[in-house]
């Protein structure tokens, strides 16, 4: 079994030049933030300028997270 970091190179071979591209400023916009994990709500926006999002992204994230989250079937019981 491949550990985490051959995984992540196996897939990330497979990528074009252009995604390669993605993968890597995104990964060097994680390891050059200053706000440690399980950062509060209120300390990301009040560093809101320091997230860079193309078009359409924060919409495509919303959609996710709305369609994975567990709800509540009132009707269920």
């Amino acid at each position: 079994m491949l550990n985490i970091t051959e995984q992540i190179m196996d897939a990330v071979e497979k990528l074009s030049v252009e995604q390669k591209t993605r993968i890597l400023e995104l990964v060097q916009s994680w390891s050059a933030s200053s706000l440690p994990p399980a950062t509060s709500g209120r300390t990301l926006l009040a560093h809101i300028e320091d997230f860079h999002f193309e078009p359409g992204e924060v919409d495509a994230m919303m959609q996710i997270i709305q369609d994975d989250c567990e709800g509540v079937d009132a009707d269920g019981w």
